[in-house]
């Protein structure tokens, strides 16, 4: 066992009491490491951290070490600033007791581990005191807690672990991969739960978005032979070239991180960009095709071939927003105007809208050799829209008043969308301030727009809008001062 001796403290708490971060050398090595805890509060392994993460350091502490699998040590400093250090039953021993911290949050969000105490309350006061940064730093901690203890399940045996899995044959893939992503959370790294996941990637005639999913995640794992496995089934399955499912580019993704300059794996993306861009492939576009596609244009392979794959596959996929996100931007940022005549005229005549398509269009209203023509184009997709499409859309309104002005024509669409579109799209409530500043409205969409207010009063729109809603109420009627119709 290696020995580590106690070099700092390090103070993260907002106060006193306050919980210290005891750091530790070892011979051999310039590192400063932390202790890795289970939670009988035994050492299970010691993480080397770089650099110093914060500049508060506590000194005048005795000489003290530790050892691996040996008895973690804990520090706080005490609201008399006397210093404690010692094991974790030394430390429940000690006469001060969690009911004590209540007005420390902080600090009662670890003694709530130390002494026993409800842990939830602890968080839910500590975040209390961030303010309106209390609920999102809730969320990260709660999910940090929650790995933490799944790390920290008790071992099973294989026989236990069986009866859990008997079952699992007889699902489909959905449920199966739910299944399994389940018990690996709870029985994490158990060999037997790896080998089931290998052996049906790699028997399974059904190819699945699944698949990708569980590669992933054993891909990741932190014991090396299983990943090594893993990473070899994942080569085995692509090297099937069973693409035409629409899985082989996420499992290819998920692969080539780990051997990023392997020319056979790159050669087999590019042969899956050029089968699957055909016009005349018999699938529907995958939808990672993209996303394969942008990894090889970063990584700046064969751009040429690239620019030709894209503009092939520009028939087949231009409508998505994916798309037009990794492939058609590469497309328009190109130096060569032939190369942005394509996209325009795939543009021009593509007879399917979509959200890429709108996208597309936005982006050529900006340009002043191709907006005339582009215009009349986005008026037609804003007056035939796709309740689907929940992006395209919105940006395309707001991108077409800004160069048109609000034209009967547009408040009218505008209007429409409003009392159709779903008021829980990000940009409902843009789209419905930017119409109260174009003018007046009628009674429906005003009827809307105040129950809207009524059910989103904390949405940082709400004042706004309601102040527009009643200036506009009032020159509506000729009436020289706003009504006040909500109040927040």
């Amino acid at each position: 066992m290696t020995a580590y001796r106690l070099s700092e403290l390090i103070d993260v708490g907002f106060g006193n009491p306050s919980v210290l971060i005891p750091c530790f050398v070892t011979d051999g090595s310039n590192g400063c490491f932390v202790q890795q805890v289970t939670a009988d509060g035994t050492v299970e392994y010691m993480k080397e951290i770089v650099g110093q993460p914060y500049p508060r350091v506590v000194s005048g502490f005795p000489a003290l070490g530790i050892n691996l699998r040996g008895q973690a040590l804990f520090a706080v400093r005490w609201i008399d600033l006397t210093l404690k250090i010692g094991t974790i039953n030394e430390m429940k021993s000690l006469s001060w007791s969690h009911t004590d911290l209540e007005h420390w949050p902080f600090f009662a969000l670890d003694s709530a581990i130390v002494f026993g105490g409800d842990e939830n309350t602890a968080l839910a006061r500590a975040a209390a005191t961030l303010g309106d940064q209390g609920s999102s730093w809730l969320k990260i901690e709660k999910s940090a807690r929650r790995s933490m203890k799944r790390d920290q399940a008790l071992d099973t045996t294989p026989d236990e672990l069986l009866a859990a899995l008997q079952d699992l044959d007889k699902l489909e893939v959905g449920p199966w991969a739910r299944r399994w992503t389940h018990m690996w959370g709870k029985y994490r790294g158990h060999p037997v739960l790896a080998k089931y996941a290998f052996d049906w990637i790699s028997t399974s005639t059904y190819h699945s978005p699944k698949h990708a999913l569980i590669l992933g995640i054993l891909l990741k794992s932190t014991d090396s032979k299983l990943s090594r496995t893993a990473l070899e089934i994942g080569r085995n399955w692509l090297a099937k070239r069973s693409w035409k499912r629409g899985t082989w580019a996420r499992v290819w993704l998920k692969i080539i991180p780990f051997e990023p300059d392997d020319s056979s794996l790159i050669e087999l993306a590019f042969q899956y960009l050029e089968d699957m861009a055909l016009p005349g492939a018999d699938v529907a576009f995958p939808g990672d095709w993209p996303r394969l596609w942008r990894w090889l244009w970063d990584e700046e392979l064969d751009q040429d071939i690239l620019y030709q794959l894209a503009l092939t596959a520009l028939g087949r996929g231009g409508r998505s927003r994916r798309f037009f996100k990794s492939v058609t931007t590469a497309l328009l940022a190109s130096d060569a105007p032939r190369v942005r005549q394509i996209v325009f005229e795939w543009m021009v005549s593509s007879p399917n809208f979509g959200p890429g398509w709108a996208d597309t269009c936005e982006y050529f209203l900006t340009d002043p050799d191709r907006r005339d023509q582009a215009m009349p184009l986005a008026i037609d997709y804003l007056f035939n829209f796709d309740n689907k499409d929940t992006r395209g859309w919105p940006n395309l309104w707001l991108a077409v008043v800004e160069k048109n002005g609000g034209t009967d024509e547009l408040l009218l669409i505008s209007d429409r969308w409003i009392t159709q579109a779903a008021q829980k799209l990000a940009r409902w409530p843009d789209i419905l301030h930017r119409r109260l500043q174009l003018g007046e409205i009628d009674d429906h969409v005003r009827m809307i727009a105040l129950q809207w207010i009524d059910d989103h009063n904390h949405h940082p729109y709400a004042n706004m809008i309601a102040n527009e809603l009643s200036t506009e109420h009032a020159a509506a009627r000729g009436k020289s001062d706003p009504l006040p119709l909500v109040k927040l």
